[in-house]
């Protein structure tokens, strides 16, 4: 009885172990997955950003060659 629980206990500790190293693995995963997602939504910004002065220039342009 005691050799079983033993085992059980040991499995257990094992298991235990091995969550904690797939949570920390995880965990580590996120954190890229987060900067690369703001890396992402700073270049969209930028972009945005930039298509609406090209937008804006292109309009300002137009008006002063058919003025």
């Amino acid at each position: 009885m005691n050799g079983d629980l033993r085992r059980r206990a040991s499995l257990t500790r094992r298991q235990v172990q091995q969550l904690i190293e797939d949570k920390a693995e995880l965990q580590a995963m996120l954190h890229d997955r987060d900067q690369e997602l703001a890396q992402v939504r700073d270049r969209l910004k930028r972009y945005s950003r930039d298509a609406a002065v090209d937008g804006l220039t292109s309009q300002v342009l137009s008006f002063y060659v058919m003025s």
